[in-house]
This record gives C-alpha cells, sequence and structure tokens, in this order.
C-alpha cells in the first residue's frame, strides 16, 4: 500500500501512517478571493487546474510503475486513474450547486463532471442514500455505478472531558480565506473573558498570541484534534464536508461559517440547520457571544457510531471485480 498526496494533507498522512510509503502528487493550489466572488476567480485557474490535473496523472503512472499498484482510491482527484489498475473516485458531490447567477449552466456543468468521474470504474459517495443523508441534494444521485458507503470520519464518539476552552475554532480551506477568519478571530480575543482554542491548520508560524484566554494550535494529529473536541463547548468552523462527517461521529454542539461565496459550503451549513444539528453564521455577520447563543438553539451532532458495512460490500466488489 502506498499513500499519494500533497501539501498540508500529505504532512497530516505522513503522521497517521508514519510506516507507509509515500509520494508525492502536484498540488492544485487553489485559490480563493478574499470577497463572496469566487466563481471568477475559479475560473480564471481553471487552465492551471487542468494542466495540473494532467501532470497528475503521468505522476499516478510513475507511482503506479514504481510501487506494482492495482488498485488505486481517489480522493476527489480527477487525475489520480490509471489504464493500468482498477479506478475508484470517492466524493460527495454528485450534483455541483452554482451560484445563482450560474444557474442556467447547472446542466451543462454536471454533465462535464459526471464525464470526469465516468473515466473511473467506481464512484464512492461517502454519505446515506435518502432522507438521512448528510449533504442534501449535493450527494443524490441515481447514476449507476455509484456506491453509498456512509459517512466517513477519522473519529468514533468523543466523550466530553473537562471543559478546558469555551469556542474552539478549527480552521481549513484554501487561502487567504483561512488567512481572514484566523486575523478575525486574533482580534477579538482580546475583547472576551471566554477562553478560545484555536486550530490553525497550517504549519506557518504565528507572531504571536494576543491574550492569556487564546490557546494557538497549528497542524494537529487525529488524537489531539480528539482531545480539544472533548475539552470544548462549542466548535467554530467551515462547513466543508469533511468537517461535517467528524463532528457528526464525534457529536456535540457546533456553528458554522461557510467560506464566502462557496455554494457548496452554504448549502452543507444550511443543511447542517435544517437536520438539527448545528446553526451558521455568515462570516461578516460573526459575533462571539450571539455564535454561544446560536449553538443552543440547536440539538448538536449525535456522535453516531460508524457502521463500515456499507464500505465493506463497496470493497468488496472492487476486489472481485
Amino acid at each position: 500500500m502506498v499513500i499519494a498526496g500533497s501539501g498540508a494533507s500529505l504532512q497530516l498522512l505522513r503522521g497517521e501512517f508514519p510506516r507507509l510509503p509515500f509520494a508525492e502528487l502536484p498540488a492544485y493550489a487553489v485559490r480563493y478571493s478574499s470577497s463572496s466572488a469566487q466563481v471568477r476567480k475559479l475560473a480564471l485557474q481553471l487552465p492551471r487546474l487542468l494542466k495540473t490535473c494532467a501532470m497528475e496523472h503521468r505522476e499516478t503512472e510513475k507511482i503506479v510503475t514504481r510501487f506494482g499498484v492495482d488498485i488505486i482510491i481517489s480522493d476527489n482527484r480527477y487525475g489520480c486513474r490509471s489504464s493500468r489498475t482498477t479506478n475508484v473516485f470517492v466524493g460527495h458531490q454528485a450534483n455541483l450547486i452554482l451560484p445563482p447567477g450560474l444557474k442556467r449552466l447547472s446542466s451543462l456543468v454536471n454533465r462535464l463532471h459526471t464525464a470526469a468521474i465516468a473515466r473511473f470504474n467506481y464512484w464512492w459517495v461517502p454519505d446515506y442514500q435518502g432522507h438521512e443523508s448528510l449533504a442534501g441534494v449535493l450527494s443524490a444521485s441515481d447514476r449507476p455505478g455509484v456506491r453509498y458507503i456512509g459517512p466517513l470520519s477519522r473519529f468514533g464518539r468523543i466523550a466530553k472531558s473537562i471543559r478546558m476552552y469555551d469556542v474552539a475554532f478549527l480552521l481549513s480551506g484554501p487561502e487567504p480565506q483561512r488567512t481572514l477568519l484566523e486575523r478575525w478571530v486574533l482580534g477579538v480575543v482580546p475583547t472576551t473573558d471566554l477562553k478560545i482554542a484555536l486550530v490553525r491548520g497550517t504549519a506557518a508560524s504565528l507572531d504571536h498570541v494576543p491574550a492569556s484566554n487564546l490557546w494557538v494550535f497549528n497542524v494537529l494529529g487525529s488524537d489531539d484534534v480528539a482531545k480539544i473536541i472533548a475539552a470544548s463547548d462549542v466548535i467554530i468552523a467551515r462547513s466543508g464536508y469533511s468537517t461535517i462527517m467528524d463532528l457528526f461521529h464525534a457529536g456535540g454542539r457546533a456553528v458554522f461559517i461557510p467560506t464566502p461565496g462557496q455554494t457548496e459550503q452554504e448549502h452543507l451549513a444550511r443543511r447542517m440547520a435544517e437536520l438539527g444539528y448545528a446553526g451558521y453564521v455568515e462570516q461578516g455577520m460573526i459575533d462571539l457571544t450571539s455564535v454561544v447563543k446560536t449553538a443552543s438553539a440547536y440539538g448538536g451532532f449525535p456522535g453516531r457510531e460508524q457502521d463500515y458495512s456499507h464500505l465493506s460490500n463497496a470493497l468488496d466488489e472492487v476486489l472481485s471485480g
């Protein structure tokens, strides 16, 4: 078995699986706008992203040759496949959600998206099918080859420990939006008595800690993140799907701050509110006092134990195929 990746995610995987061999893939390095106008910013990057995808495909072929790979499981990497292997694509976005001004292009964009994934032999969707779905319409599909394997997480249920933090910010996602939210946190900490943990999600150093009621962490492994979740009253994070799956299994109260203009995160934040798990606030309207009140208005995540039966069935299908 070999693990391939790039950037901070590869660094994290190295820490989680130190005994496995690793290979480097090209980084997509998607940049978001500092405003909510994300579509134009992403569109301008499309030629470079397509070039990176082609480079990723070439590097994948080298890895297949070097390590004698038979099966590739690709986590949302469209170029990570080979004609010499069985290829599995893992992704929850069966239906891409476009901004209101581009809704007329939804059918075309989703056909192109489906065609890109059709190059893989299997498509695993980490969600439930039907009314229990975490992602709602985002993951709903009756296309051939789609297998629902249930929400996946590095966590099981996390029992609460002695409270050390009133609020824990789990920062993630592309720049510059990660840094913009971090700057807001650093600016507001001196104005409150709340005890705050800040998990930065980056290895870059922080010049100084602005107040004694703030505890700062950079890139953490699963065990350390679990300890912070256990010791925190409220988790505040981006409404990325991986974070949602983690909290769904970990349990506890949360509030989401969708990345401005990121339609997927905006949809997922609304979906969590519909399910009664967690509230959300827009980035430009954050207030610590109101965030804690928002968390209290929802039931919190259930802390559901993971059921690997659907994943096991999908894996058996690949291995016997």
